[in-house]
């Protein structure tokens, strides 16, 4: 008997992904809907090689859409603890949220910067808690690094 995910009438294949994985996946099927037009190399280098200008973050903290509300505050509270890991449940909890919310946002975030922004590179450093040594709990953590934290603090959100 074939134990692999069954796939639905619609064209869809369910397939498991490990928690900590899901963001990553995320943006690899956002990046999936690129335009064709877009040269590669372009599209490479705005998704994964430019820093975050400070029009871009000043775009992004402008607040216009629900996803970049709640990555706003994110980043917010990142930018108030330079260094420092956060989890989807901690950031969920300091923002009231329920963590499904938090890590679905990723999702919506990803679309969001590459319809927007050419890009699919965060505004902040993402890390897979099997990645840290010694190893953390399964999950993604965030960040901003000090330098991170002092251009999101910097910047004015454009009207």
């Amino acid at each position: 008997m074939n134990d692999l995910p069954t796939s639905d009438s619609a064209g869809f294949q369910y397939v498991p992904v490990p928690n900590e994985h899901v963001p990553a996946v995320y943006r690899y099927l956002a990046e999936l809907t690129v335009p064709a037009a877009q040269p590669a190399a372009t599209a490479a280098e705005s998704r994964n090689e430019l820093p975050w200008s400070d029009e871009d973050l000043a775009r992004l903290k402008a607040r216009s859409y629900e996803t970049t509300v709640i990555v706003s505050d994110i980043m917010d509270i990142l930018a108030a603890h330079p260094g420092d890991w956060f989890t989807n449940a901690e950031l969920a909890e300091a923002l009231n949220r329920q963590p499904s919310q938090i890590v679905s946002l990723w999702s919506s975030l990803s679309r969001h910067l590459n319809k927007h922004y050419g890009r699919s590179q965060f505004p902040m450093e993402t890390k897979s808690g099997k990645r840290f040594n010694p190893r953390k709990p399964e999950g993604v953590y965030y960040r901003l690094t000090d330098d991170q934290a002092e251009q999101w603090n910097r910047t004015a959100p454009q009207a």
